[in-house]
């Protein structure tokens, strides 16, 4: 993901002149994560969840701390989408998938 970040970057240091400093644009991330819990007990997984829907919200605070490093005068996240599934299959231990996407509110840099 940080690879597509990096690119999108690239490309607005080149972009022509609609895309100047001061303007204000749309940044989109999304990302995506799978772990295997260790015991299938509810209150475990649960807390897990918990645990990793936090990190997800905090990853998509460094978004803003990235861009601001990068390209970005000011960001602020202006939406922010976090859901969670488990998956159980006979014989296998259960599974969290954690799934986000946020969208930022970026000033350009000068």
């Amino acid at each position: 993901m940080r690879s597509a970040i990096l690119a999108a970057i690239a490309v607005l240091a080149t972009a022509v002149p609609a895309v100047a400093a001061g303007q204000t644009i749309q940044v989109s991330a999304s990302f995506n994560s799978q772990i295997v819990v260790l015991e299938d007990n509810e209150a475990k997984i649960t807390e897990q969840e918990k645990v990793l829907k936090r990190a997800m919200y905090e990853r998509a605070a460094r978004e803003c701390d990235d861009m601001r490093a990068t390209i970005a005068l000011t960001c602020s996240i202006t939406a922010i989408n976090v859901s969670t599934s488990i998956n159980r299959s006979y014989g296998q231990p259960p599974s969290i998938y954690v799934n986000s996407s946020v969208n930022l509110q970026v000033t350009l840099k000068q």
